[in-house]
């Protein structure tokens, strides 16, 4: 840019110089106040190309000792442009994030619209490489299409393994349904301890689902030490899920009938003190 300036310049003094001579030698129709006009500029034009040939071996010896300038001009040394630069990295890198982030979002509602309608092998099509990718809720619903057989052949084996993915990411979900198959032994060897794990991690999050199972488990004393006490407050938890999840009947006076009256109230307390804390993902 500069250099392109200063060619500029000197050719704006030659030609000065130019029209001054054609005017003297051809045609003498030039005054001399015409004339010394012309002189003057001519000398000013070359007044600032010196001047700006001066600056530019300026600048460059500078910038062959200290590196650069600043855009006003101000001379810079390397550890203010190292600190420039890495501003300027973490900006792009953020801007980069954001907008993968959306792009993210955007495949996940879309691949989420897809399931609810039934288009299951779309929904696959967009959710699996999140999933991949390692989204928790994508990996969550892959889990759930295997399990119920959603545009893929059903295979709890490898529900279980898109499960693990996602409960330990905090997906709640996720850990009850991992919770399930351990206990049900359904694509994996029978584990009670483990599912009683994921199972509590899950309700502890409010998965409604999870607190009734481990009411049922704290009242056999399966995978856990027995504790009606524990159990019915889980029972209690559950609300309307412990009769969808006890179509045999049973009803929570039945298992309330099983405690003293200072257990229930101990149970009812411990009801009325919990509160879920939602860790991760919710599923869409």
């Amino acid at each position: 840019m500069r250099t392109s300036v200063l060619l500029a310049l000197s050719l704006a003094v030659a030609l000065a110089a130019t029209v001054i001579y054609i005017g003297k030698k051809s045609t003498g129709e030039k005054s001399a106040d015409e004339i010394g006009l012309l002189r003057q500029e001519v000398a000013t034009l070359r007044e600032e190309v010196d001047g700006l040939r001066k600056a530019e071996e300026t600048r460059k010896r500078a910038a062959d000792s200290l590196n650069g300038f600043t855009a006003d001009g101000r001379l810079v040394g390397p550890a203010e442009i190292m600190a420039q630069l890495q501003a300027l990295r973490a900006q792009q890198q953020s801007a980069q994030t954001a907008l993968a982030s959306n792009l993210m979002e955007i495949t996940l509602d879309r691949g989420s619209d897809a399931w609810a309608r039934g288009d299951y092998k779309k929904a696959m099509k967009l959710l699996l490489p999140l999933a991949e990718s390692g989204d928790a809720v994508a990996q969550h619903r892959i889990g759930v299409m295997y399990v119920l057989g959603q545009g893929v052949e059903k295979d709890s084996a490898k529900a279980i393994e898109w499960y693990a993915k996602a409960a330990e990411q905090g997906q709640a979900e996720s850990q009850h349904g991992l919770g399930l198959r351990l206990l049900w032994g359904d694509g994996a060897d029978k584990d009670p301890q483990k599912a009683a794990a994921w199972l509590t991690t899950a309700a502890n999050q409010g998965v409604a689902d999870s607190a009734t199972w481990l009411g049922d488990m704290y009242f056999t004393g399966n995978g856990v030490a027995q504790d009606p006490v524990e159990g019915y407050k889980w029972l209690l938890l559950a609300k309307d899920k412990f009769n969808i999840n006890h179509r045999n009947g049973a009803t929570l006076q039945q298992f309330a009938a099983q405690l003293t009256p200072q257990q229930l109230a101990e149970a009812q307390q411990r009801a009325r003190d919990f509160v879920p804390q939602r860790t991760g993902p919710e599923d869409f």
